[in-house]
């Protein structure tokens, strides 16, 4: 499969760690998993207030989320923009007892999930997609 394309932006000016090598692996191991192309994926950190905007403008919900992924792809390759709001990620991190670095990640692989067909409206559905951030991090994450 060919080499997938990641950039890492972030407009937020806040330090958050995020390591192309680990983007990379993580969607090595989720394009052979599901035998899917990852042409490129761009990951965008955004303030609580930009990334708010985004899901009211986008999305008509007027309300902060942690992460949107906007499904950019073609005939050949999934593509994306995964928009990560980095406050409600920090708050996802204290909570639930993690690294910011940990939660980010998990937020990148939610999105890859969500652009390889996984949903997360039902319960059956969030504990599957939480299983498979679960096993991601172990198998490709370093944190």
């Amino acid at each position: 499969m060919p080499q997938t394309d990641i950039s890492i932006i972030n407009e937020t000016g806040q330090l958050a760690e995020i390591e192309n090598d680990i983007v990379s692996k993580l969607t090595d191991h989720i394009s052979h998993d599901y035998s899917v192309n990852i042409g490129y994926i761009n990951i965008v950190l955004l303030s609580d207030s930009e990334h708010t905007n985004l899901n009211i403008k986008h999305l008509g919900h007027k309300y902060s989320t942690d992460i949107l992924t906007f499904d950019l792809s073609d005939a050949e390759n999934i593509n994306t923009d995964i928009c990560i709001n980095l406050h409600i990620a920090q708050e996802n991190a204290l909570e639930f007892k993690n690294s910011l670095t940990e939660e980010l990640y998990r937020l990148i692989i939610h999105g890859i999930l969500h652009m390889c067909g996984f949903d997360d409206h039902t319960p059956e559905e969030k504990a599957k997609m939480t299983e498979l951030e679960n096993r991601y991090l172990k198998v490709s994450c370093e944190t």
